[in-house]
């Protein structure tokens, strides 16, 4: 189980709505099992981010420092798969898992329309993705997760 706090919940699906029709994404922040920070990126696929999402060297850069900053392990991303019906991995999203090891949660958000919103949480471990369980707790409860 992996948990989250309500504000950083609902701002990575307010996100992933934003960026309708293209996909969204950002990186997940935290310790053990527990969410901590996000960070939100811009899509750098152009027209063709209706399919996929590209981020810039300097910006996963600026992540890690981010996450440093804030004495958070980078632990996963998140992102968008628009005008789909069920949260999967795709082969580039387990194949990304293994190319960077600090990637290994994903979170997805299939987005059907505005109204069916379904998000999943998935764990690589040897190469295949494990659903694991989201828990979202109101904000001033989430240090009683923590180790």
């Amino acid at each position: 189980m992996y948990v989250f706090t309500v504000k950083h919940f609902h701002t990575i699906v307010q996100h992933c709505l934003d960026y309708l029709p293209f996909e969204a994404g950002g990186f997940l922040g935290g310790r053990g099992n527990v969410i901590l920070g996000i960070f939100p990126l811009n899509n750098f696929a152009g027209f063709e981010g209706r399919e996929k999402f590209e981020i810039s060297s300097y910006m996963t850069s600026s992540v890690f420092e981010f996450f440093k900053k804030k004495k958070i392990q980078v632990m996963g991303f998140y992102h968008s798969h628009p005008e789909r019906n069920l949260p999967i991995p795709s082969k580039q999203d387990v194949l990304a898992s293994q190319i960077i090891p600090a990637i290994r949660l994903n979170m997805i958000v299939s987005i059907n329309d505005i109204l069916d919103v379904n998000c999943a949480l998935f764990e690589t471990i040897g190469g295949k993705p494990i659903k694991q369980t989201i828990k979202v707790v109101q904000d001033s409860k989430i240090d009683q997760y923590l180790i």
